[in-house]
């Protein structure tokens, strides 16, 4: 279980890494924003880094958009505003970092789907279940 728990967090740790590191601007068109919480467990975790990105537009070969940034406040809650793009394609967030109750840790990696540009889901949950649901989804 625990070994399994392991090669959870370092795909999503590695699918934030491709993520981050292949991310691109967008043109706006609208205003628009995702608004949540991140979590471990039932523990808000505090000062973590939230990403918003659109997954490629066409293909399996294009890169994700970072559409978006925070950083999650004493309650573990964020909102990210963005710009619609106008585009069909799936909206997700990463969280990085930040303190689950026993202080920092980098190594916190967790994510969760948010819609799709034109209809976003209101609030959203980011914690272990959202993110093998997300790696899940995105397969």
């Amino acid at each position: 279980m625990r070994y399994s728990r392991f090669l959870i967090a370092a795909a999503v740790a590695s699918f934030a890494a491709a993520c981050a590191s292949q991310a691109t601007s967008t043109t706006p068109t609208a205003q628009n924003g995702v608004r949540g919480v991140v979590q471990s467990g039932t523990h808000p975790i505090v000062g973590a880094s939230v990403a918003l990105y659109q997954t490629g537009q066409s293909g399996t070969a294009r890169a994700p958009v970072a559409v978006g940034h925070a950083t999650t406040d004493s309650n573990g809650k964020f909102f990210i505003a963005f710009s619609k793009t106008g585009a069909s394609s799936n909206l997700y967030v990463v969280a990085t970092g930040g303190n689950a109750g026993s202080g920092n840790n980098a190594a916190i990696a967790l994510g969760g789907l948010a819609g799709t540009p034109g209809s976003t889901i209101p609030s959203i949950t980011v914690n272990e279940r959202s993110t093998v649901a997300m790696a899940f989804a995105l397969a």
